[in-house]
């Protein structure tokens, strides 16, 4: 079972509003079940008025200087990125046939 990437009734993710609050152990949890550190906030606009501010939870972690959250995410981040370049483009010795 991965980890909800549904959002709120706020407009954000699980792990948005646990990266907001500097929750590392759930941040950990979410992101050890497929969390998207990536994954905006939805921006809900009522009138001219942005309810939600559409940052990324790496990006909350920034600004709320949540340095250890953000540095996990960071790091989940960069691995995901790093198993996609792989699946996407195989190195040479991978994709060759063998003679």
């Amino acid at each position: 079972m991965g980890a909800s990437h549904e959002y709120n009734r706020h407009r954000a993710t699980p792990l948005y509003g646990a990266a907001r609050r500097g929750r590392l152990d759930v941040v950990k949890l979410l992101l050890e079940n497929g969390a998207n550190p990536e994954l905006s906030a939805a921006i809900r606009v009522a009138g001219s008025t942005a309810l939600i501010d559409g940052y990324s939870p790496i990006d909350v972690a920034t600004r709320r200087h949540m340095t250890e959250c953000r540095k996990l995410m960071e790091e989940y981040s960069e691995k995901h990125n790093e198993q996609l370049s792989m699946r996407a483009y195989p190195s040479v010795s991978e994709s060759e046939p063998e003679a």
